[in-house]
């Protein structure tokens, strides 16, 4: 056989190791669909010497409303770099091993469809939106839209704009919603963001009982105490306490009181909240291992999990979190004798001076090099903490983020686990090696190598 032509048929779960050219002639909304269908061709085959995959895709002279750019960046290692960039100078931020090569009149016609698009992210959202109810016979929810896309959940609130929010596109694409209801959830959509940013399945599941629980309570009783105190909840809530602080105009701090008081008579702010809890509870993001150094009991953090500055805090239970976030680069928590290590990898001028511009860099997927504060020596404070945890004393937990700021906002941290000092060198700042109990995930491995 030298050519098979298929309808649905081969999209997935199919491996024909010799394929290495795929046409494609049908049009989908679903980036993993068209990830799946170009994934026929990625099989790797020695026999034959194939080293490489011709694609025709035929479907963007056809469709005018075809996007390029989202196909491409769906197959780059980094979604937080420029589409635009990488087809114009070169695909470097693939994974490991791959390549894409555009010959020059492709490449060109690649550009001009990724500049054509000059709607609107909010018409954009809207038109999406009204194929994928055309297609599912129904109106989509947001956890339908986020799986035929494969899009980041911030997507909808990287603007303090309602109007990009989820009930925002249903009401604009005539599905849903009322300006009543943009209103009651624009105050909060900087704290959405924090939560669209969550990839730990169980604290969003957790979110969703929490939901659940106020929908059924009687007015005046309170949420019962097995929620109310579970730290969870101070993880989950702590990004809204400005915003309900600045709409009740009060000069103190809010609490997770006072946030459960606002959702429960903000009912649009509900159901946008467990709108897209839902869709981050049955995200795809892999399985979190179980950590080689077991984090504290109460700490419900998942390793290789994202959280904001402020939820990583509350999680260990940062006294004051409620009223201020550390800005410090290292904090010591001594209810659970621990070092939150908190790493910005790609350090711009504009952020960082020379002196706070450390190096820190992964050597090994299991190895890394950080540098303490420049103030920070072996023999008192902070410095000594790390010596003691070369010893055993305590444990420094890292948490890694590529850079200060993404196309979303403030990008938020992952996760690492446990990081084991093996080696101290000089002092103000001090370079500290140390193992890492889990090795990195392969992708953030890639990054931090290269801030080498």
């Amino acid at each position: 056989l030298q050519v098979i032509f298929v309808a649905d048929l081969f999209n997935e779960g199919v491996d024909i190791p010799e394929v290495d050219t795929v046409l494609f002639m049908r049009p989908t909304d679903s980036l993993t669909v068209y990830v799946q269908q170009l994934g026929r061709g990625l099989r790797l085959c020695p026999p034959i010497g194939k080293d490489s995959l011709t694609v025709l895709d035929f479907v963007g002279q056809y469709r005018k409303e075809f996007r390029f750019g989202d196909r491409l960046g769906a197959m780059l290692a980094d979604p937080a770099v420029s589409v635009e960039s990488q087809v114009e100078n070169g695909f470097t931020a693939l994974p490991p091993g791959c390549s894409i090569t555009l010959e020059r009149i492709a490449r060109e016609q690649v550009l001009a469809n990724i500049r054509a698009q000059t709607r609107t992210q909010r018409e954009r959202l809207i038109e999406a939106v009204k194929r994928l109810r055309e297609r599912l016979e129904r109106t989509p929810t947001q956890r339908d839209y986020l799986e035929a896309t494969r899009a980041d959940p911030r997507l909808f609130y990287a603007k303090k704009d309602a109007r990009l929010s989820w009930a925002g596109v249903l009401e604009g694409a005539k599905l849903g919603g009322s300006a009543g209801d943009l209103d009651a959830i624009e105050p909060f959509m900087v704290a959405l963001r924090a939560i669209a940013s969550i990839t730990d399945r169980k604290l969003a599941e957790f979110g969703l009982s929490i939901l659940d629980a106020l929908d059924a309570l009687e007015s005046g009783a309170a949420l019962p105490v097995a929620l109310a105190d579970d730290r969870r909840l101070q993880v989950l809530l702590v990004e809204f306490g400005d915003a309900v602080r600045k709409r009740r105009s009060r000069e103190s701090a809010s609490t997770s009181d006072d946030v459960i008081a606002e959702l429960r008579a903000n009912a649009p702010l509900r159901r946008e909240m467990r709108s897209l809890l839902d869709a981050l509870s049955t995200r795809v993001v892999g399985l979190a291992p179980t950590p080689s150094i077991a984090v504290p009991l109460e700490v419900p953090l998942a390793l290789h999990r994202v959280y904001t500055r402020r939820q990583l805090f509350a999680a260990f239970g940062w006294e004051s979190i409620w009223r201020a976030t550390p800005q410090s680069g290292v904090a010591w928590v001594p209810e659970h004798a621990s070092y939150i290590m908190l790493v910005t990898l790609e350090k711009d001028s504009e952020t960082f001076t020379e002196r706070t511009r450390y190096r820190d860099y992964a050597i090994s997927p299991s190895v890394f090099h950080w540098q303490s504060q420049a103030t920070a020596r072996p023999d008192r404070g902070d410095g000594q903490r790390i010596v003691r945890a070369k010893e055993g004393e305590g444990t420094m937990w890292l948490f890694v983020r590529r850079a200060t700021d993404d196309e979303y906002g403030t990008e938020p941290y992952v996760f690492m686990g446990a990081f084991k000092p093996t080696g101290i060198e000089g002092m103000q700042p001090m370079s500290v090696t140390g193992d890492l109990a889990n090795a990195m995930p392969a992708e953030w491995f890639e990054v931090a190598a290269r801030a080498r």
